[in-house]
């Protein structure tokens, strides 16, 4: 499953989506909010041409042409909470506004903005922390962390090869980005990644110096193909830095069958080699032939194993993250969820978390959200109503004419 998959390999000919098609596996096209034909193979550092359409040329936009101003070199510290005797909905608290520190060096002062109404943003990973800080106890803040854990293969495909010249030109890096996705169970599918030389440097298990730089060599002719699995497992967020989170024992196996069909697209594809990033260099010659029952035999000793800081075995691989979620969650109650069915903090009013952390569950891998009202639309509302397509499990409690 080659990354530089161009525009007509989108169709039929593209060799993964046939390969895959052929060991049984839906491919399905990956809806991109971008110009058609935009194929910038980086885009993942950053949009050259704003094609992208990111928040840098649409959110943001909409909100500075309406008045909004935007702060950048700041980082938020903690809400600013207070009595709140009188406030609905048992919330014993009042946020008011922010206290955020200046980045920029030789800059002491602090900055307090007041406002009606604070929203956190900023991720799973940090959002709680910064609700930790601002004073906040609910026991939900930082448990229920997924994470979409992800297993990464790859195949070798030689330059000048007839297989190559025909099916394969190009550099790994060319092309769009996850342009289809397969399918492997309801909860793993098998996509490519927008990895650069840096970050495939930190995955290649370290075997020698030679090994290291025949690698990098090869490295614009490598395909990357991962396995995604929706997680039920689910992991903590101990403070900034500091998470504990270890796939459950059936995400591990999700994960691990995930790997062996991302490696048979790969070998079917035509790689000359392929192989993962397990610490013993795990890998399979492919070219001159390969036998059927030889590569079963392979993939029986694929495994996903642990991280290198856990105990076990002597072969480790290192885990990664397609997308983080769940530390905040929403729920009908405080004993249920941090937040309510609209974002608002059970212990704070006025006080909003808008961002993954408070979904309930991880949700169904590579879903899209639809909220009705298009961007361009100024009275957009999310409410009951909304076309939300997520895979979330959960008692929500959801209050019609929520504005997020």
């Amino acid at each position: 499953m080659p990354e530089w998959v161009t525009q007509e390999w989108a169709r039929e000919r593209a060799p993964h989506v046939r390969e895959a098609g052929a060991l049984g596996l839906r491919g399905d096209a990956v809806a991109r909010n971008s110009s058609e034909g935009h194929f910038y193979g980086s885009c993942h550092l950053g949009c050259p041409t704003s094609e992208k359409r990111g928040t840098d040329t649409t959110w943001l936009v909409d909100a500075v042409a309406r008045g909004a101003v935007t702060l950048t070199g700041c980082k938020a510290e903690r809400f600013v909470l207070k009595s709140n005797p009188g406030g609905e909905n048992v919330r014993s608290k009042k946020c008011v506004g922010l206290v955020a520190a200046c980045m920029s060096d030789g800059i002491t002062k602090k900055l307090r903005i007041e406002a009606k109404v604070s929203i956190s943003a900023c991720g799973a990973l940090m959002t709680p922390p910064l609700l930790r800080n601002s004073g906040l106890k609910n026991r939900h803040i930082g448990r229920n962390l997924h994470l979409h854990p992800v297993s990464m293969a790859w195949g070798y495909f030689p330059d000048g090869t007839p297989e190559a010249a025909a099916e394969l030109s190009g550099k790994c890096y060319e092309g769009g980005i996850i342009t289809t996705m397969h399918r492997v169970t309801a909860r793993t599918i098998i996509q490519t990644p927008a990895l650069g030389p840096r970050c495939w440097a930190s995955l290649i298990p370290w075997e020698s110096g030679r090994d290291m730089k025949e690698r990098m060599l090869r490295y614009a002719r490598t395909a990357h193909a991962f396995a995604l699995v929706r997680d039920r497992g689910a992991g903590h967020v101990d403070g900034e830095g500091r998470v504990r989170c270890a796939p459950s024992r059936e995400d591990v196996e999700e994960l691990r069958n995930g790997l062996r069909q991302a490696l048979r697209i790969l070998v079917a594809a035509g790689a000359a080699e392929v192989g993962t990033h397990r610490s013993d260099g795990l890998r399979l010659r492919c070219d001159g032939g390969l036998r059927d029952e030889d590569l079963e035999a392979f993939l029986n000793e694929v495994t996903v194993g642990k991280g290198p800081m856990l105990p076990g075995p002597d072969t480790w691989a290192l885990h990664c993250s397609a997308h983080q979620m769940g530390s905040c969650r929403m729920g009908s109650s405080p004993k249920d969820g941090a937040v309510d069915g609209c974002g608002e903090s059970w212990e704070a009013e006025g006080l909003y978390v808008c961002d993954g952390s408070l979904l309930p569950t991880a949700v169904g891998v590579n879903r899209v959200l639809r909220l009705q009202g298009h961007r361009r639309d100024p009275g957009a509302r999310v409410t009951r109503n909304s076309s939300l397509l997520l895979e979330t499990v959960g008692s929500c409690s959801q209050r019609n004419g929520c504005v997020v």
